[in-house]
């Protein structure tokens, strides 16, 4: 056991992961926090997870990892800030690591240098190493702060660190993020009901219209539509409102994450619509442990993915997305060695033991 304290602070809207009651969205970020914070528990003297508007959840105690209310998402920034201080002072982690750009990271990362607690900042899209925050694309004007204040910077991959500022390499940390890939395999007995799967908020940058025109063009095929109401309301209902009278999709608006591989074992194929991401999205990783392969309208979330001819990507062309969905469908021997090679790709780039175990080496390291 490594004797260092670590607090890992979570999305506000994580209690809708914890507390599947209360039918509140979530995004990788929580899921990928969860799975890291199961791999550390075990590994650190004492590991907080904190959590706004932790006091919500049913149960604030899972599987032995216990919640540290850090604010009110109704609170105002000074309030969020001096609650900050109080819990950061009051159980003193050695390290704290956050997971996606907020507005209040940089601050955050101040407040920490300033009472020696070493911040950790991990990259959850590429658009962050840009400045800009992920869903609202609006510049983070105090992202420079962010960049000098962290103790460390981890990127989920190469690319993610050529776009980062040389004058802050020396403070970066390549970690992939990761699954428990031996506990989570395919099910060759379930009945794969949809030839298309898509999974994610409804947000424009994730192009979800992309997967209803694929919809139209193929009525032949089955497709899901596991689509969760993100901040634009006005957006998510035209979306519903557009598939609510095609027969061939089925539209799914809410689901916990226990049920999640549950519909990707139904589905013979993964469409990611996104314009960008950042390195492998959660549910590439999750549907290439059951061995679903891929098709991306964007470009290569990475070089390794490559080499095991996987994943179809678009470049973010249209066209070549449409060719790239139908070519998966045309030859059974493709299928199953893309198949093959996303279950062969998870397991050696995405265990989350293994990564983990890396991420925490060079963290103490640092």
């Amino acid at each position: 056991m490594i004797n260092k304290r670590l607090a890992i602070i979570f999305p506000k809207d994580s209690k809708g992961f914890y507390d599947p009651s209360q039918r509140i969205s979530f995004g990788g970020a929580t899921v990928q926090l969860d799975m890291i914070s199961k791999a550390v528990s075990t590994k650190v003297m004492r590991l907080d997870l904190l959590l706004p508007d932790y006091h919500t959840i049913a149960n604030p105690i899972i599987n032995g990892r216990g919640f540290v209310q850090l604010f009110k998402n109704s609170d105002n920034f000074l309030v969020k800030a001096f609650k900050t201080l109080f819990v950061l002072i009051k159980y003193r982690p050695h390290y704290i690591m956050q997971r996606g750009l907020t507005a209040e990271s940089p601050f955050l990362s101040l407040i920490c240098r300033l009472i020696g607690i070493k911040y950790v900042f991990m990259f959850a899209h590429d658009i962050e190493l840009m400045g800009y925050y992920q869903n609202s694309r609006k510049n983070c004007f105090f992202y420079p702060l962010l960049l000098k204040s962290s103790s460390s910077l981890v990127c989920q991959n190469h690319h993610q660190l050529s776009n980062l500022d040389k004058k802050y390499h020396n403070k970066h940390i390549i970690f992939k993020k990761g699954i428990p890939a031996d506990s989570i395999k395919a099910d060759s007995t379930i009945e794969k009901k949809y030839q298309a799967l898509w999974i994610g908020r409804c947000v424009k940058w994730k192009n979800p219209e992309m997967f209803i025109d694929l919809a139209l063009r193929y009525p032949d095929k089955q497709f899901l539509f596991l689509c969760i109401k993100g901040n634009d309301v006005d957006y998510y209902a035209s979306i519903l409102k557009k598939v609510s009278d095609i027969p061939n999709i089925t539209v799914v608006t809410y689901a916990e994450h226990s049920k999640i591989f549950s519909f990707i074992s139904q589905s013979e194929l993964l469409c990611i619509t996104s314009d960008m991401e950042g390195d492998c999205p959660m549910t590439l990783i999750e549907s290439g442990a059951m061995s679903v392969p891929v098709v991306a309208f964007s470009k290569e979330f990475n070089s390794d993915i490559i080499q095991y001819e996987c994943c179809l990507f678009a470049n973010n062309d249209h066209d070549l997305f449409l060719s790239n969905f139908e070519k998966v469908f045309s030859s059974s021997a493709l299928y199953n060695k893309m198949s093959e090679g996303i279950r062969m790709y998870v397991e050696t780039y995405h265990d989350i033991e293994k990564n983990t175990n890396n991420l925490l080496t060079k963290l103490i390291g640092n």
